[in-house]
C-alpha cells in the first residue's frame, strides 16, 4: 500500500513524496521521486536495439529517479538493498552495479 504525500512540478520535472507501507504493516518507507518526460532523439529511435525491441515508434520516454528518505527526518537515506533499473517495459529489469 502506498500514498502520495505531496506532489509538485519544477521546470517540467514532476516530484512526489511517497510513503510505502510494506505488506507486513510493520515497516514504512518514504521515497522522493523525480520524473521527467523526454523526446526520443531520431538517432535513438532508428538504433537497431530499439528497432529490435519494437520501440522505434516511441517518441517520448519518462525517466524516474527515486531516493529513499529517512522516516523521521525526511533526509536522503542510503539504499542498502539491491537496486534495479527499469528499461523499455515494467517487465524488463536490469541490475545496477
Amino acid at each position: 500500500m502506498w500514498e502520495v504525500i505531496h506532489e509538485d512540478v519544477f521546470d517540467d520535472v514532476k516530484t512526489k513524496h511517497i510513503v510505502v507501507i510494506l505488506r507486513d504493516f510493520k515497516r514504512t518507507c518514504n521515497f522522493l521521486v523525480f520524473k521527467k518526460t523526454f523526446n526520443v532523439p531520431e538517432d535513438i529511435r532508428i538504433d537497431q536495439v530499439t528497432v529490435d525491441a519494437g520501440r522505434s515508434d516511441v517518441i517520448k520516454r519518462e525517466v524516474s529517479i527515486v531516493f529513499a528518505l529517512d522516516i523521521e527526518t525526511n533526509d536522503l537515506k542510503p539504499v542498502e538493498e539491491v537496486k534495479f533499473g527499469r528499461t523499455y517495459s515494467p517487465h524488463h529489469y536490469i541490475r545496477l552495479r
